[in-house]
């Protein structure tokens, strides 16, 4: 069953976190695509991927303040946890250059810690671990 948890970053940034999707779920991945500036090709082609194991796909957006990560089924934990560091690499570096956070130092270290730390405390309430 498909997931949608919001994750607030102190009220400066928000992110959706999408994950147990299927093929079902197509006409809702496609509507939040849109919502974040996606065209209809772009979707199409996303989805395909997102369909496949081992998948992820982050979008952010400065003007919402908002970024949304998709994770997609997984041949293993390790696996899993790789795409989900992997994905919120890209939100930390959106938020970083919207608010002039310097890459490597102890705010963007802090910043990366807090949604894994959010990310995981939703995965694992709903039983979610994919792998």
């Amino acid at each position: 069953m498909m997931k949608e948890r919001y994750i607030d970053i102190d009220g400066h940034w928000g992110v959706i976190l999408v994950y147990g999707f299927d093929e079902t779920d197509a006409a809702r991945l496609a509507a939040i695509m849109d919502s974040f500036g996606m065209d209809d090709g772009k979707i199409d082609y996303s989805l395909s991927v997102l369909y496949g194991l081992n998948s992820g796909m982050t979008i952010s957006r400065e003007d919402l303040t908002m970024s949304v990560i998709f994770l997609g089924d997984a041949t293993s934990q390790e696996q899993f946890f790789d795409t989900l560091a992997h994905e919120i690499d890209h939100v930390q570096y959106a938020i970083n250059h919207f608010y002039d956070i310097a890459e490597g130092g102890e705010d963007a270290a802090w910043l990366q810690g807090y949604i894994m730390r959010r990310a995981t405390k939703w995965l694992l309430k709903d039983g979610y671990i994919c792998g």
